[in-house]
């Protein structure tokens, strides 16, 4: 059995709503969902919303006041990028190939000198054309 493809079209909804625990998806039964398979078909820059729910731990202001030295990680097709963050933000600015493959994003977080997975929250795509972020 495959998992299904989530198709990000901008000619068709913008921005896309992505729920971590309804369309996440699961490499192991009950595990923690780690992205999403996505059928991207427009190449180009898409801002990334993280999704605050105003309670911990999927509290924006919250986790920026217990990590302000937090960086943010995205996966897409098998790779793998760090991207810096400024302490306060609230989405990030990446370019995106079109094809199909699975996507993940999510907040490295320093913890007794080694750094973490955090924030596994929901998020937002939005298409911003064929911007250079």
């Amino acid at each position: 059995m495959e998992p299904g493809r989530i198709h990000i079209d901008p000619s068709k909804e913008d921005p896309v709503h992505l729920s971590r625990y309804q369309e996440g998806y699961h490499w192991h039964h009950d595990s923690q969902p780690e992205g999403w398979m996505l059928n991207i078909i427009e190449e180009g820059t898409y801002r990334i919303h993280f999704t605050d729910s105003k309670k911990y731990p999927f509290n924006l202001c919250e986790f920026w006041d217990r990590h302000p030295e937090a960086s943010v990680s995205v996966k897409w097709k098998n790779n793998k990028r760090h991207i810096p963050l400024t302490p306060e933000s609230s989405y990030v600015d990446i370019a995106l190939t079109e094809g199909t493959g699975r996507f993940d994003i999510y907040f490295n977080t320093v913890v007794e000198r080694e750094i973490v997975k955090d924030w596994n929250s929901d998020i937002t795509i939005e298409y911003l054309a064929n911007e250079t972020p």
